[in-house]
Formats: structure tokens, C-alpha cells, sequence
């Protein structure tokens, strides 16, 4: 996974991390492909950063997780 600016991601991108806003409200769950209108709630949220998974592999470990979660 990386870190990337909020203003540079792109609809299709998979969260790697559970995005908040300043009061801790979940704005977007780990997993959650990204739509162009979830970008700009989180720029309109002013969430600066965000986790993405940057590789084939990274989402391999995520489907794994998930598997083992659903058992």
C-alpha cells in the first residue's frame, strides 16, 4: 500500500485504510473502490492523504484477509 495526496487519486483506486473525518466518522471503509464522487467528498472534507493499494499483490493480501474473515 502507499500513500498517496488526496487531490492526485484516481476513480478505480482501492482504499487501503479506513478514511475519518475530524470528528471520527467513517468516511470511506478499506476496500472501497473510489468513485469520482468520494473524492471529492474527501476533498471537500479537506482529508489531505489517503491509503491506496498500489499492486496486484497488495490486493491478493486483501482478498486473503477477507476469505479468512468470512470463515
Amino acid at each position: 500500500m502507499i500513500k498517496i495526496n488526496t487531490s492526485i487519486s484516481k476513480a478505480g483506486m482501492i482504499v487501503a485504510k479506513p478514511i475519518f473525518d475530524s470528528k471520527g466518522k467513517l468516511l470511506i471503509a478499506k476496500g472501497t473502490r473510489l468513485k469520482e464522487s468520494y473524492i471529492g467528498k474527501l476533498l471537500f472534507y479537506d482529508i489531505e492523504h489517503i491509503y491506496v493499494y498500489k499492486s496486484k499483490e497488495d490486493l491478493s493480501q486483501m482478498a486473503d484477509i477477507i476469505s479468512q474473515e468470512m470463515k
